[in-house]
């Protein structure tokens, strides 16, 4: 099989637009998410025995959820940031070889 480079920038440039609009709403999502989860904090009480059953274990979940949610947010940015580049080194790699097909052409073909 010879070697090929291959690519549809076009459409990779769709797919960074919804991956970039789904980053957007995610962001937007863990910003109403802390800002939600901050409103409950305390919901256990302070000081009687629910509290000081309860608290530590309210208290470890909700920061493991926000890690998560901070992970996920953090992976969606970076398939963005990768479909980004991928996209500019396709680009860059046509202009490139487009560049050369000109100056082939203005050279006769000749090296």
């Amino acid at each position: 099989m010879a070697d090929e480079y291959y690519a549809q920038p076009e459409n990779l440039a769709r797919g960074v637009e919804y991956i970039d609009h789904i980053a957007r709403l995610a962001h937007e999502l863990r910003r109403r998410f802390d800002e939600d989860i901050r409103e409950t904090a305390g919901w256990t009480g302070e000081g009687d025995d629910f509290a000081k059953q309860f608290k530590p274990i309210e208290e470890r979940d909700r920061e493991l959820v926000v890690k998560t949610g901070g992970a996920l947010f953090e992976a969606l940015i970076g398939v963005t940031d990768g479909t980004t580049a991928s996209l500019r080194n396709i680009r860059g790699t046509q202009n490139d070889v487009m560049d050369s097909i000109q100056e082939a052409k203005r050279r006769g073909g000749k090296r």
